[in-house]
């Protein structure tokens, strides 16, 4: 018990400011919505970070504030992950399923809606089988954070070449906030692999 309070006290810094920063995720997701002002793809980008908001509060609990106690506490062998490292990825890959949509409504075609929602549906669907299959059997990759990258950062590197692309034909400012923003979020994956490699080589886990 001493020795999960010693090993608390050590990311409990880190873990206040994934806290704050998923609170202010999940306010601006709420203050997105609640202020669409009919627009769809205000709406949408409200649920995406309302999603994501509730996955960094379950990041937080699980791989910092209590990932000694979830994971390794009184046993053994630590386990592979818990659920809330599960429910974390199911939210993260619903948010990125909710960006592609709002990134449809922002940068596409009404036309091209309903396709671009059953291409986030269909993904959403897909990684929730694998999901429960690899909680299952159980498989290690199926519910690990690699696998979680490969269905999520697909749909940052096609908004990111669509807006690249209508960027230089339209010259439009707003694409290239996307282009920004989306180059932001792989760069953000990027950081989080480096900080969990860095977690399992300093901790074990």
């Amino acid at each position: 018990m001493f020795k999960s309070w010693k090993y608390n006290l050590k990311s409990t810094s880190s873990s206040i400011l994934v806290f704050i920063l998923s609170i202010f995720t999940l306010y601006s997701g709420y203050r997105f919505i609640k202020n669409h002002k009919d627009q769809n793809s205000r709406k949408w980008w409200g649920y995406t970070l309302i999603l994501t908001g509730f996955g960094s509060v379950l990041a937080g609990i699980s791989y910092q504030l209590l990932g000694y106690e979830l994971k390794c506490a009184e046993k053994e062998y630590c386990n592979w992950t818990n659920w809330f490292e599960i429910f974390y990825n199911l939210f993260t890959v619903t948010g990125a399923g909710a960006l592609l949509i709002a990134g449809g409504y922002s940068c596409f075609k009404k036309t091209w809606i309903n396709f671009i929602k059953k291409i986030a549906l269909i993904k959403v669907i897909i990684y929730f089988i694998f999901c429960i299959i690899g909680t299952i059997i159980p498989n290690k990759f199926l519910i690990s954070y690699e696998f979680l990258v490969i269905f999520s950062i697909p749909i940052y590197i096609i908004l990111f070449f669509i807006n690249f692309y209508q960027y230089l034909l339209l010259k439009n400012i707003i694409l290239k906030y996307y282009i920004k923003l989306w180059l932001f979020q792989l760069f953000k994956i990027w950081i989080n692999r480096i900080f969990l490699e860095l977690q399992y080589l300093v901790f074990g886990k």
